[in-house]
């Protein structure tokens, strides 16, 4: 069974165990205002609850995956600020804590620009897959603004805080090559190779265990506030638990078979 949520400048679809966030308006360069914020809060709360995602993709039609906020929308809103930005931030950052907390493993798929609000969309997610001709660009400060969507708590952690204050302060492009090598994306490929890479990982994602790939969130997500020792802790705690599902002693008892079979790297 398909499912089909249109929402505002946004779209949700799940099939066979796929969810699939699209960002639906490429003439408006898939700009980000407080309608798309409520659809992706209310999109965001349906892929976390329905037990029948497997793995959700952050995506977008047209040549630019986001540019963030719409600045048109702001300068339309002025009277009602800070409200008006209050509650987008509000309900951005809702959805991206219910995908970042969500049992399923979250795959950005990246083509052309990812900036401002975009750009924090797109590293939120565990693995983030960008094609040679992206670019990633900070663009806040250049319009004026601050930091959102977590990106001022995700980019330090990553490519560190000199190097997250240069890029947030100065807005300078990210080709798609620097940030592999700045461990913002997780693989570049080329656009001809885009959609089968794509489509590979997810196929990869999906046939793996779902109780092991929550497991794995939760051990990611606890490590950059824990000591080793507790990080120690938490492994030894989860581990403990995934080895209590019946999904995994199957799996268990499937690879030492396949082992006994001759298949010694199964």
């Amino acid at each position: 069974m398909t499912t089909h949520i249109q929402g505002h400048r946004i779209e949700l679809e799940i099939r066979e165990g796929v969810a699939r966030l699209t960002n639906s308006t490429p003439d408006g360069r898939n700009a980000i205002d407080l309608g798309w914020c409520h659809s992706f809060s209310s999109m965001a709360r349906r892929c976390a609850s329905d037990a029948s995602v497997r793995v959700v993709v952050l995506q977008s039609r047209g040549e630019f995956f986001s540019v963030g906020g719409d600045i048109d929308d702001f300068i339309a809103h002025r009277a009602l600020m800070p409200g008006h930005a209050n509650e987008m931030a509000n309900h951005l950052h809702s959805g991206i804590q219910l995908l970042v907390r969500g049992r399923a493993p979250v795959v950005a798929a990246v083509r052309g620009v990812a900036a401002g609000g975009g750009m924090s969309l797109a590293l939120s997610a565990d693995m983030v897959i960008a094609s040679r001709a992206a670019r990633f660009i900070t663009a806040y400060t250049r319009s004026g603004l601050s930091p959102d969507g977590g990106l001022s708590w995700v980019l330090p952690r990553i490519v560190g805080p000199k190097r997250a204050f240069d890029l947030l302060a100065l807005n300078d492009p990210v080709t798609a090559d620097e940030a592999l090598s700045l461990g913002m994306v997780s693989r570049v490929c080329d656009e001809a190779e885009f959609d089968a890479t794509l489509e590979s990982i997810i196929a990869r994602l999906c046939a793996m265990s779902p109780v092991a790939l929550a497991g794995l969130k939760r051990l990611m997500a606890s490590s950059p506030g824990s000591t080793l020792a507790q990080q120690f802790d938490n492994e030894a705690e989860t581990i403990g638990e995934v080895l209590t599902r019946p999904e995994t002693n199957a799996l268990l008892d499937a690879f030492v078979a396949r082992r006994k079979q001759g298949h010694p790297k199964s």
